[in-house]
């Protein structure tokens, strides 16, 4: 999901029960890019949705990749209950502006296989880090966990948290 312009609204979305198989891209996808600060919230919700095979992507993520790091104050993406596996990127990553967007992760097991495609990156299970955007000018984060677990047969921290993300997200 992904507005053109700051004009576009997504409030009130919530996805049920769905699955996104084998896809070449990410699993599912919220982006704030197109966003400004004065646009209307977003308010998406996923509830017990699966991720089983994301090539080139991440299972679920909510970023922005504009260097202003805009998004609408107010806004909410939640992910409930549902897994997440086989992911070639981090199968849960996280972009956003910690200041203005919620992003809240309940009852969801990751793994196993996810970021398994990232020999020689480091990624982890989790990331949250300014992905594609490394001159994003507002601190990352905003995220919450509960409730979560991590299946990961690799040899490698599963929490990826970088030196821009708040210390309350």
């Amino acid at each position: 999901m992904e507005p053109n312009g700051p004009k576009d609204s997504l409030s009130g979305i919530v996805i049920r029960n769905c699955t996104a198989k084998d896809n070449y891209g990410g699993g599912f996808t919220v982006s704030f890019s197109g966003l400004s600060n004065a646009s209307k919230p977003l308010d998406v919700a996923f509830q017990g949705c699966t991720v089983d095979g994301a090539g080139c992507g991440s299972g679920f993520s909510a970023q922005t990749w504009r260097k202003s790091g805009a998004a609408p104050e107010g806004s909410r993406v939640t992910w409930t209950g549902g897994r997440i596996t086989n992911t070639k990127n981090p199968g849960l990553q996280f972009s956003v502006p910690a200041m203005t967007v919620q992003v809240e992760v309940s009852d969801l097991q990751l793994g196993p296989r996810t970021a398994y495609g990232s020999a020689g990156r480091g990624w982890p299970t989790i990331s949250i880090a300014a992905e594609r955007n490394n001159d994003l000018k507002t601190p990352i984060g905003g995220v919450r966990f509960k409730n979560v677990s991590v299946v990961d047969d690799e040899a490698r921290a599963f929490l990826s948290v970088a030196a821009n993300a708040t210390d309350d997200g």
